[in-house]
């Protein structure tokens, strides 16, 4: 993460704006000038122009120490009137050349420099034509600028040509007016040009002397299908807004601050920039500076370190593109490689921006000799947008260290149909894969398209800090991936790799999201391929939700050693559709015993899936052992409120196709606060071999939650299928567990024929058990039955045909009934359902139901019956039965019941409809007070929601007319003397204020009017 910071900070405060003048002008403007080179008056000497045969010799001018100062009116070589200008300099490094005339200059032949660093200063403009050639040119600076400054503070100022102060010093820095001219350089491009591993050789270029700089600084800058070259020196091209200033260092290379107006660069038609060195090996540096770049047209940036020079240290530049708007490369390649046959260290491509654009691309930093890689730097404030792109930061065909890719974006990261390697994995590669991190903290990151990122290696870990190591290694170590954005895509086939080969370590893969993870279609890999490597570390976390779906992929697997561990984390939900979920460990299949070695169990090894929800639908999670001397890891899948598991399984097996070399099964853990609910769903903790030929355990089942419902085909399966015993499998529900048409079971299942293997363990707690046409096994073929135990609350009730059984052995086989403990307060048993513990050839085992309020249905028996049954016998030798204990109460189901009377009263006919009938009135019956019945008959009574106030007692005040507060209790009162004895109320009194005081003897009751009967009835 470090590495991350330092280029996080590196990339930021990257500003500036300038507009763009066009093209179709500065090329008409060219068109019309007249070839000439022309000297003006303004020096204390003046420059001498003498042409002849169409070649301009230039002397005169004014020095002051190592600088010559000239100054012209018009300075244009055309090649045609004017097909070369020579500087004459004897004894001056640095030849400050400036046009006052305000025309800008044509050059479409030959400057020759002899060996001195040459100036041209012309703010009207420059073009460089695509016969344009710099010949023995020592460093070259081509600006518009409107001086050039020095370190002393004086200007050699082209729009202020007044006699200047000239000065012996250094020049520092160039100052641009408000409308800087114009750069272009045009050329054939590389479509006619032979890109070697070294440097291109063509006459028609803008090349400069090994080592050193050519920049060319203007307004705009356009190389049309221009060439610049500076064999192991640098190449500079910056791009000026109104009033800017541009430092130069001491090797003349650009000092560009952040915040100055800038203007647009384009490379477009093949256009070349290339500072590799084909004589010492040392690649130069490229930089780019602008408000927008834009390379495009099958252009190429390239330097590094030059081919089969048998060089053992060489050294490359960076290729830095630095934009304060935008970065947009098309179709085009930047490389900077350490070549075939060379040794040493890549540079780095840096790319800072407001936004970056990469389509149809390459950038390349790979290591192709001996060395170590680049690195591949990007930084943007806005988005970065890569289709149909490759990044490669690779070991690709020699030794030694891949480079690191970083990608930062704020403003998000969209890949689409790309390849991004940072691999130390081709056919005898020895070194380090590199690290990938792509970074969108504030928005969105999403991979699609079939794009693939890479971190791939060979061998074991290796750290390579020299290039003498470099020849003595043969196995390198993993890289990284890293993913941190506000919400992650992994979509469209793409893939996220850090596997490794040979013995080495596979890379970690982590996936951080403020918001949301979404994985379709898609895969996440990084397992150990061959030789008991070790898989990597998957991590997929987010804030809000995590889904994968629609065939993805997670996988985290060894051949040969232990699986890896995947974790995928989420504050509110997680979702699997349709995904496989693998952490598998693969070992050889009947290995000759001397070639066995079994790895060690390890805590890193499994799948930890943790949410508020959790979904798995459709999916495969499996940490599996396959083959000799293998581990399973655990699989924990546990939620705060509800576990969903439909259609999917979950395993962490010992497998071994022959049955005769396996490894050892794992744990299965799956919790919930609420609810776990499985549905055509599978859970297994299997073992189907045996381990260096001995005797097996299988693994262990836990789940828990508040309720478990378990239905349609559902299994939990902790089996032996050869010598050994089976798992465990354990039970907790806090209120309810269901069980509807599915099955439990811990059996040893005899696959071999000669095997001897007991049944496991089962237990079960809950406060209410139902089955439903399911079964709880703990049986064996070959063995011993196993136990079952439940401990449970109220209730448990078997029906459908439901079967709790620790049945034993078989025909010719044999093997003792198991032990079932079952203790609630009720047990039910419908529709032939049963309860057993029978053996074949041995004994019967032990049943033990201590039901406190009472056993109902299920009836003790000596053989199975259609009914319901309990049962613990030996089906060949009666003499070995096994034992029923039940414990409940003699419950007779009729007792306290009244028989009711064959004579039924119609209690209609008991009662008067109309008590007015008779006189020809309507009846009315009205009920005053506190409650009653409701306004219709045919409603609800509804609820009290009164009550009648006793009457005030004489323990407390009269005044005192309020409930007495709780805390005024006396929480420990004397008792009296003499209680007062209770007496039943027979009767009640109503006060003239409507109050109900209760009496201890009947009261006479007197009628009272309501005022509303009708005076026929009275």
């Amino acid at each position: 993460m470090h590495r991350v910071h330092q280029y996080i900070q590196f990339y930021s405060g990257i500003v500036g704006k300038v507009s763009c003048l066009s093209v179709a002008g500065w090329l008409a403007t060219a068109a019309n000038l007249q070839a000439q080179i022309v000297p003006d008056t303004t020096l204390p000497a003046n420059s001498i122009v003498n042409t002849l045969g169409g070649n301009a010799q230039i002397t005169g001018g004014t020095q002051f120490g190592e600088n010559l100062f000239h100054s012209f009116v018009q300075f244009s070589v055309d090649g045609i009137n004017v097909k070369a200008a020579d500087f004459f300099n004897p004894g001056v490094t640095n030849i400050i050349s400036r046009v006052t005339g305000g025309s800008l200059s044509k050059i479409n032949g030959i400057i020759n420099g002899n060996g001195a660093n040459l100036f041209l200063i012309n703010p009207s403009g420059i073009v460089f034509g695509p016969n344009a050639q710099l010949q023995n040119v020592g460093s070259f600076v081509g600006s518009t600028a409107n001086s050039l400054k020095f370190d002393d503070g004086n200007q050699f100022s082209a729009t202020n040509p007044a006699p200047p102060l000239l000065t012996m010093n250094v020049p520092v820095g160039l100052q641009f007016g408000q409308t800087p001219g114009s750069i272009i350089v045009e050329g054939i491009g590389n479509s006619q040009v032979e890109v070697s591993q070294s440097f291109v050789n063509l006459p028609s270029i803008l090349e400069v002397n090994l080592d050193q700089t050519l920049a060319l600084v203007g307004g705009n800058v356009q190389i049309n299908g221009g060439i610049l070259q500076s064999p192991g020196g640098r190449v500079e091209v910056a791009g000026v807004g109104s009033g800017g200033e541009i430092g130069l260092n001491q090797d003349l290379s650009l000092n560009v601050p952040d915040g100055i107006p800038r203007a647009d660069v384009f490379l477009s038609n093949r256009a070349v920039i290339n500072a590799l060195n084909a004589i010492t090996g040392d690649g130069g540096s490229i930089s780019i500076y602008g408000q927008n770049i834009n390379v495009s047209g099958g252009s190429l940036l390239t330097t590094g370190v030059a081919e089969n020079l048998g060089i053992s240290n060489g050294e490359s530049g960076d290729i830095n593109l630095n934009a304060s708007a935008t970065v947009a490369i098309d179709a085009s390649e930047i490389h900077n490689k350490v070549n075939l046959g060379a040794a040493g260290d890549g540079g780095n491509i840096n790319i800072g921006a407001g936004a970056l654009s990469l389509t149809n691309s390459q950038l390349d930093v790979g290591l192709f000799g001996a060395g170590n890689a680049g690195d591949i730097l990007i930084g943007v404030v806005g988005a970065v947008f890569i289709e149909k792109s490759r990044l490669f930061s690779d070991v690709a065909g020699g030794n030694g260290n891949a480079g690191d890719i970083y990608i930062l974006g704020n403003g998000g990261v969209n890949i689409v149909e790309s390849f991004l390697s940072s691999d130390a994995f081709s056919p005898g590669v020895a070194g380090n894969a590199g690290y990938i991190a792509i970074l969108s903290p504030t928005n969105s990151i999403t991979i699609s398209g079939n794009s693939n990122i890479t971190t791939q290696s060979n061998g074991v870990p290796t750290l390579l800090n020299s290039i003498d190591e470099v020849f003595s290694v043969g196995s390198t170590s993993p890289g990284e991936i890293f993913i941190l954005g506000k919400s992650i895509a992994l979509l469209s086939n793409s893939v996220l790799n850090a596997s490794a080969g040979g013995e080495g370590y596979a890379g970690a893969i982590n996936l951080f999201a403020d918001d949301t993870v979404n994985i379709n279609d898609s895969a996440i890999v990084s397992d150990a391929k061959d030789n008991g490597g070790l898989a990597g570390f998957i991590g997929i976390s987010a804030n809000n939700s995590v889904t994968i779906e629609n065939n993805s992929l997670i996988s985290s697997t060894s051949r040969g050693g232990n699986g890896g561990l995947i974790d995928i984390i989420a504050d509110k939900a997680v979702t699997l559709s349709q995904t496989t979920v693998i952490t598998d460990s693969f070992g050889l299949i009947n290995p000759p015993p001397e070639s066995i070695q079994t790895t060690s169990a390890t805590d890193d090894a499994g799948i930890f899936i943790g949410s508020e929800n959790i979904a798995i639908i459709g999916s495969f999670l499996s940490s599996t052992a396959l083959g000799a001397g293998t581990y399973a890891g655990e699989i924990n899948v546990y939620a705060n409120d509800t576990v969903q598991i439909k259609d999917s399984t979950i395993a962490s097996d010992a497998l071994s196709p022959d049955f005769t070399s396996g490894g050892y099964s794992g744990f299965v853990g799956i919790g919930a606060g609420n609810l776990v609910s499985m549905d055509s769903s599978d859970i297994t903790a299997d073992s189907f071999g045996s381990a260096n030929g001995e005797g097996l355990t299988s693994g262990e089942i836990e789940i828990s939650a508040e309720t478990i419902l378990i239905s349609n085909d559902s299994k939990l399966s902790a089996d032996i299928l050869n010598d050994g015993v089976a798992g465990s499998i354990s039970i907790a529900a806090n209120d309810k567990l269901a069980v509807a048409n599915s099955t439990i079971q811990s059996n040893s299942q005899n696959r071999n024929p000669n095997s001897l293997g007991n049944a496991g363990d089962i237990g079960v707690s809950a406060r209410l058990v139902d089955l439903k046409g399911s079964k709880i096994q703990a049986s064996s073929a070959s063995g011993d039955g196993g136990g079952i135990t439940f401990v449970v609350e109220d209730l448990v009730v078997l029906r459908k045909g439901s079967i709790i059984e620790t049945n034993a052995g078989s025909d010719r086989n044999p093997g003792n009934g198991g032990i079932i403990d079952i203790d609630p307060r009720y047990v039910v048993g419908v529709n032939n359902s049963d309860i057993t513990a029978n053996s074949f050839n041995g004994a019967g085992g032990s049943i033990t139901i201590t039901a406190t309020e009472g056993i109902f249905g299920l009836k003790v028996r000596s053989q199975l019956t259609p009914l319901n049954d309990i049962t613990a016998i030996s089906q060949t030798n009666p003499q070995l039965n096994g034992t029923v204990s039940v414990f409940s109460p003699e419950v007779d189901p009729g007792a306290g019941l009244t028989a009711l009377s064959a004579n039924f009263v119609d209690a209609s006919s008991l009662v008067a409809r109309d008590v007015c009938k008779p006189k020809e009135e309507e009846s009315s019956f009205t009920i005053t007070g506190r409650g009653g019945l409701p306004p219709n008959p045919y409603d609800m009574v509804a609820p009290d929601t009164t009550s009648v106030e006793w009457a005030t007692g004489e323990s407390f005040p009269q005044n005192n007319t309020g409930r007495k507060p709780a805390n005024n209790l006396n929480r420990n009162p004397e008792l009296p003397n003499k209680t007062k004895r209770i007496v039943e109320a027979q009767g009640f009194t109503i006060t003239p204020d409507g109050t109900v005081i209760l009496t201890a003897n009947p009261a006479g009751v007197t009628p009272h009017s309501s005022g509303f009967t009708s005076s026929a009835c009275r």
